[in-house]
């Protein structure tokens, strides 16, 4: 079972866009969370399914009859509130991929 390393929290006096991407960074491997903060989107492989995840879209299994899938409604109006949500799926994507399909859908 995939485990987070959380090599550098979040510091609690950080604004709140800046402790998200600390969070990230420290849930993410360097070029995952890179890409996706870059770019806007990055591929994760999970055991099963390729995932896109993206910053502006809901994620998308595009080998699975391209499926928009959203695990939980979250607000995503603002950026802090998305990226929480990308390191939620990214967590679920690599711990628990089954219940993670199995709550989507």
């Amino acid at each position: 079972m995939y485990k987070a390393e959380f090599t550098n929290p979040p510091d609690d006096r950080a604004p709140a866009i800046e402790r998200a991407n600390q969070l990230l960074r420290s849930v993410m491997p360097e070029h995952i969370a890179n890409a996706l903060l870059n770019d806007g989107y990055v591929e994760v492989q999970g055991k099963q399914f390729k995932y896109v995840l993206s910053l502006r879209a809901r994620t998308v299994i595009p080998n699975y009859r391209s499926l928009c899938i959203e695990f939980v409604t979250i607000s995503t109006w603002h950026p802090n509130t998305n990226l929480d949500r990308l390191v939620m799926e990214y967590l679920l994507i690599k711990g628990n991929e089954e219940l993670y399909l199995r709550t989507c859908f």
